[in-house]
């Protein structure tokens, strides 16, 4: 099917009938037509056809409870379920079975957050299973990637010793920011660190912690 869609000899109009015929009965009027005109594009990749309407299908749910006041909610309860796969090894052995169906994956995520989070997060979490990524936690990564992207921010990873205060966290917001762009900020508290923080967003990496600095001061005196 994606060969057939975006195949460019194949005629715009023969792709948008594979493609209504294939989805038109089973999304709803907007999605089937989002999808038709994406079959009409020149692609350099058919994996890039179906990155582009995952995507597309993430920015929808995402700006759709920014509406409704979830949008920060959404991105901070993915980050919360990340990481709860990635610290627990029976749930992230039970998720990446290949001996279980997906169905089956999709009802554990389904049990452990329904009534905990909201309708959309628990929408995206249950397609971290589904296989497109190599694991369940690179899937969810990449779900906060989008989401944040959805919303015209950033997102960064802060590990501090001891929670920040609602001023504390709004100055790091203010001092990350670029150009008006906000940044959603995922908070770990990880009481084995001294003092100080540690800010991760992309590929940079600011290193704030006490840690570091008593590091930095041996390898001063060692050189």
């Amino acid at each position: 099917v994606r060969r057939a869609a975006t195949d460019p000899a194949g005629p715009a109009a023969a792709k948008t009938k594979l493609l209504t015929t294939l989805f038109g009965a089973h999304v709803g009027p907007d999605a089937a037509a989002v999808i038709a005109e994406a079959g009409q594009l020149r692609w350099a990749s058919s994996v890039d056809f179906t990155d582009a309407l995952e995507r597309l299908g993430v920015a929808a749910i995402v700006r759709a409870a920014d509406a409704e006041g979830d949008g920060d909610r959404v991105e901070s309860e993915l980050f919360t379920f990340g990481r709860a796969v990635a610290d627990n090894s029976e749930l992230r052995d039970a998720l990446s079975d290949p001996a279980r169906s997906t169905e089956d994956k999709q009802e554990l995520v389904a049990s452990l957050l329904d009534g905990r989070a909201a309708p959309a997060t628990v929408r995206l979490a249950k397609e971290t299973v589904t296989g497109a990524s190599r694991t369940v936690s690179a899937a969810v990564d990449q779900l906060i990637e989008m989401a944040a992207q959805a919303r015209g921010r950033h997102v960064a990873t802060v590990r501090t010793a001891a929670p920040l205060s609602d001023s504390q966290l709004d100055r790091l917001s203010r001092a990350l920011g670029d150009e008006g762009r906000p940044v959603h900020l995922n908070v770990l508290v990880d009481p084995g660190m001294i003092g100080g923080l540690r800010v991760e967003m992309g590929d940079y990496v600011i290193d704030g912690s006490v840690q570091n600095r008593l590091d930095d001061v041996r390898r001063r005196i060692a050189g």
